[in-house]
Order: C-alpha cells, then structure tokens, then sequence
C-alpha cells in the first residue's frame, strides 16, 4: 500500500467513526508522527471555534515537551497533491 491509499484508508475511516474531516487529518497526524494507539489521540485534539489557531496539543511525559499541533486541511486527495511532497524528500541528483 502506497502513502495515498494509506492517507485516503486512514481519513475515511475516522470520518466513518464521526469526525468531521479536519479533525480527522489532525487526527491521521498524530497517531501516524507519536505513533499512537487509534482513539488515543483525540484527548489531544482542540480544534473548534475561537481555538486561536491551536488544533492539538501533545504533552510527552517522558521527555517532558509540550507540542502545539497548527494544522492546514483541504478536502481534496488528488495524486498531484501529493507531487511536491515527494519531491522535497528526495535527493539531488
């Protein structure tokens, strides 16, 4: 399974579990960067009205850091989305 089909899995099943799709992509985050258990990671999430651009907040207790999660979602997941992505990870030639 590639990143896309991942992504697209992932985000459809949060959405079917009730989130609304920018929680979901906060959510898909989380647990994909932490590597959290699914369902964990909504304790975290704070994205509603007046958050003052806060969407989640991270605590790791073990390293003792607090994260502030600002997150962008648009509701497309076209390949071409995806195209710059890559292309920032890969090395020169």
């Amino acid at each position: 399974m590639n990143f896309l089909e991942d992504y697209t899995n992932e985000m459809e099943k949060r959405i079917n579990d009730g989130l609304e799709p920018s929680r979901a992509f906060i959510s898909y985050y989380i647990n994909l960067f932490y590597r959290l258990d699914y369902g964990d990671e909504r304790d975290f999430i704070c994205d509603k009205a007046n958050d003052r651009g806060i969407d989640a907040i991270y605590i790791n207790d073990n390293i003792e850091e607090i994260y502030f999660i600002q997150s962008k979602f648009g509701d497309s997941t076209k390949e071409e989305n995806f195209t710059s992505a890559r292309k920032i990870g890969e090395k020169e030639p």
